[in-house]
């Protein structure tokens, strides 16, 4: 099973609420992403999956998250 990913019925209750989720793998790829989400990033939730989230916003701020992860 794939534990990178919500379940179904965790995927119903995930993907209308009111605070972005996304779920990342080991390197930074998306492999969950619920519609508060998508409209934060903003990506489509249905075509978030695998991409590298520093990919998708090149802002200088959204490097902070790799950088702190690695140190």
């Amino acid at each position: 099973a794939d534990l990178s990913a919500p379940g179904p019925d965790v995927d119903r209750a995930l993907l209308h609420a009111g605070d972005g989720v996304i779920m990342l793998d080991r390197d930074w790829c998306i492999t969950y992403l619920n519609l508060a989400g998508g409209r934060f990033l903003p990506l489509d939730p249905a075509r978030a999956g695998g991409r590298a989230l520093c990919d998708l916003s090149p802002l200088p701020e959204h490097q902070a998250f790799p950088d702190a992860y690695e140190q």
